[in-house]
């Protein structure tokens, strides 16, 4: 056995007795684990993250939904306000209120539509989903990250010259 493979061998058993007797400590979860419970551990700490993802992509579901709700309520009562003050200028200006008015409601039915968005989507699925379309077509899948990387990279790139 060469030097080489000797110093590869001594660093493999390391490793694996590292990982035998190691500390663990996964937000609040310590303890000495063995090679068997290190998969419960890493699950535990998956099941954390998807805990707090669920909770945070409610509260972001419930934000957009109350954002939604308050640019219906103010486009309303934006409508009325400028009802009473359009007298004066005629038919035109209600026109241009009641557009602006469609405008307002369109927009907090896009945040609606989004908060509902936000709330069904499930990230495992859409994984999935990606990951079946790239083995599925990957000469396509490679070319679009390769647009989407030269797009980000000139945007970074402008942004780093006019600084």
């Amino acid at each position: 056995m060469n030097n080489n493979t000797s110093t590869r061998s001594a660093a493999g058993e390391a490793t694996s007795a590292a990982l035998e007797n190691s500390d663990l400590n996964v937000d609040g979860v310590t303890g000495t684990s063995t090679g068997a419970n290190l998969k419960d551990s890493l699950n535990a700490g998956l099941h954390l993250v998807q805990e707090k993802t669920a909770v945070a992509k409610e509260k972001v579901s419930e934000n957009l939904a109350a954002a939604a709700e308050q640019i219906h309520v103010k486009s309303d009562q934006t409508t009325g306000f400028l009802d009473k003050k359009a007298d004066s200028f005629g038919e035109f200006a209600h026109e241009t209120i009641g557009r602006a008015n469609d405008l307002g409601h369109k927009a907090g039915d896009a945040l609606a539509s989004t908060s509902d968005f936000v709330k069904n989507f499930e990230f495992n699925e859409a994984r999935k989903q990606v990951a079946a379309t790239v083995r599925q077509h990957p000469g396509r899948a490679l070319t679009i990250a390769g647009i989407f990387g030269l797009a980000i990279g000139l945007l970074i790139g402008r942004n780093s010259k006019s600084r």
